[in-house]
Parts: C-alpha cells; structure tokens; sequence
C-alpha cells in the first residue's frame, strides 16, 4: 500500500479509498448533509515570476487558484476561493488539516524608513535655510554713511 502523499492533501474519495485499505473503522464520510468544518476563506495565490507554471497533465500545481484547476478537471460555476481547512480531522485522518498561518502584512520597516527618511530630508532642508538665513548679506559697515 503506498504511503499517503507528504503534502497531506488528497480528495476524499482517495482519503475514504485509503481508510479502507489501512482498515479504518471511519472509512466513509456522511456526505449526505452539510458538514461543518473550522477553517480560514483564503483568495487565490498570486503568481510572480519566481512561481513555476502549472502541469495540469500530471495534477501538478504550484499556486492555489481554485479557478485554473476547475478549468483542468472540467468544473464549472466554482467560487473564486478555497478554504484552509483546520478541523475537524476527516475519518482515517487524510487529508490532514494544518494548523493555520496567519497571513498578515508586515510592512513596518517601510513605514520606519519613509517617515525617518522624510523627516532627516526635513532636518537637512531646515538646517540649510537656517544657515543662510541666519548670516545677514550685507556687509556689517552697509548702513554707515562714508565721511
């Protein structure tokens, strides 16, 4: 029997298809009504140009975008997102749901350089308008009337 795939993802008919072979007393999912599960609405991944393309001939995918597999596996009227699913664990364990990543913008550092930037331009900006400022142009005699 071979092992389940790293990744931990598979469909469910693979996951209740190798719950049965490992003998799993949970191997079939009720699929009859809703079922709950705890997870994060995630929006599909951007592809850069570092993100190798997609090999949908062997069901290979490097991004998670809901509508280009649809498109592969001839699914239609698909929602534009997919859910990251933490719980609960499906019967026999496959696929096994991770623990979820918050996915948070961190740009501190971008703000500390531009506003420190700005302000040392600032300081440099007022320290040359003191400077010339602050020396009068015209000679110390200018206003004394010759004799």
């Amino acid at each position: 029997m071979p092992p389940p795939p790293r990744s931990g993802r598979m469909s469910p008919a693979q996951a209740i298809g190798y719950s049965r072979r490992r003998g799993s007393p949970k191997a079939a999912w009720d699929l009859s009504g809703p079922i709950r599960i705890t997870g994060t609405l995630r929006w599909p991944d951007a592809r850069s140009w570092f993100s190798p393309s997609d090999d949908p001939a062997h069901n290979l995918w490097f991004l998670r975008d809901p509508a280009s597999i649809a498109a592969a596996k001839g699914l239609k009227d698909v929602a534009p997102f997919y859910v990251e699913q933490e719980a609960p664990v499906p019967p026999g364990g496959f696929p096994q749901p991770g623990k979820l990543e918050v996915r948070l913008r961190n740009e501190h550092l971008q703000y500390v350089v531009t506003w420190y930037g700005l302000a040392l331009v600032l300081g440099v900006v007022f320290a040359v308008w003191a400077f010339k400022t602050g020396r009068d142009p015209r000679p110390k005699d200018a206003g004394q009337v010759p004799r």
